[in-house]
């Protein structure tokens, strides 16, 4: 039984460390900068990648917004 709780105590000690660690303000913040940095950096190694990835989401943005504001599809005839 020795082993078993000594698996489970250093289990507890881990979950409880990171619930330390979560309670501290202002660390997800300082961690969403620091991913925003990183993701500016690397798309703008690739500007081709970069420009169609926002085309691509201006017109998937667009689409859908068009879609929710005039409803839909209801002014098809056929909209198969």
């Amino acid at each position: 039984m020795a082993p078993l709780s000594g698996w489970v105590a250093a289990l507890c000690s881990r979950f409880a460390a990171q619930n330390v660690r979560s309670d501290r303000r202002g660390a997800e913040l300082s961690n969403l900068g620091k991913d925003v940095r990183y993701s500016v950096r690397l798309l703008s190694r690739n500007p081709g990648f970069t420009a169609a990835a926002i085309l691509t989401l201006a017109v998937g943005i667009g689409i859908a917004a068009q879609l929710r504001l005039t409803g839909g599809l209801s002014g098809c005839k056929n909209p198969v």
